[in-house]
Order: structure tokens, then C-alpha cells, then sequence
């Protein structure tokens, strides 16, 4: 069965994608830790970085690149935090996320444990950061 993430890619689902290419999908969280929260899918679906060959993991890691630096051009946070698991979705995946702490990253991190993933989403907030960030 296709994870979500694949019905996102194949458009089944909708999303507030941010940049596309061959190899990955970069789309923003729709429950984020910070305004800018983005995610950056490999277009293979496998549970594990090392599952992908080397180069759909260097593809991946160039996108993560590219999608990086247009989060620190447009929202000009402290940092850019990377964070990477195979769990939630089983579909490898990096977060992104905009901060200007490490407390304010740890605290975001604690307040989205409690999080109901089942609340709808700011879409308007969404869609206006989608503008912001999109390529």
C-alpha cells in the first residue's frame, strides 16, 4: 500500500509543495514545528536512507540543499535544522525546520508530541508561506 507521502507525489492528496524535481518532492508540514516546517520526500518510496542507492541519496541531500537555502533566504532564521527518521511516515523523509534557538527548537519539538494530527490546518497560513518559499 502506497504511503501518503507517494499519494502526495502522484497527487492523490493535495499539498503545499515548494519544489519538485525527478528525484524528490519538498512540501510543506501541514502540522509544523515552526512557520516554514518544510519536508523533503525521496520520489522512491523505502523506509530507510539505506535502502536508497547512493546516488537517489545524494539526490536527495541536494534537494534538502537547495530547499535549505531558500528557507534561510526568505525567512532569514538563526538556523536551519535538519532532522531526519524513519518513523511517523514509513517514507524516508527530512525535516526542515526554521529556528532562531535551540529552546525555541526543543520547545517546538515537545509541543508537537501533543499535537492532534487530526485538528485541520492553517491553511491560510499555509498557503501564504507556500507563496514565500515556493521556487
Amino acid at each position: 500500500m502506497a504511503s501518503v507521502f507517494t499519494k502526495i507525489i502522484n497527487g492523490e492528496i493535495p499539498s503545499y509543495k515548494i519544489y519538485e524535481d525527478e528525484h524528490s518532492y519538498a512540501l510543506l508540514d501541514i502540522h509544523p514545528l515552526r512557520a516554514g516546517h518544510t519536508l523533503v520526500i525521496s520520489k522512491r518510496e523505502v523506509t530507510q536512507f539505506h535502502e536508497l542507492s547512493e546516488d537517489e541519496f545524494a539526490n536527495l541531500m541536494r534537494t534538502v540543499h537547495k530547499v535549505g537555502r531558500q528557507i534561510d533566504k526568505v525567512l532569514a532564521p538563526k538556523r536551519v535544522v535538519e532532522m531526519a527518521h524513519s518513523y511517523g511516515v514509513e517514507h524516508v523523509h527530512i525535516h526542515l525546520v526554521p529556528t532562531n534557538s535551540y529552546e525555541e527548537f526543543r520547545q517546538a519539538v515537545i509541543d508537537h508530541e501533543h499535537i492532534d494530527m487530526g485538528v485541520e490546518p492553517d491553511h491560510k497560513a499555509l498557503a501564504e508561506m507556500h507563496k514565500k518559499l515556493s521556487f
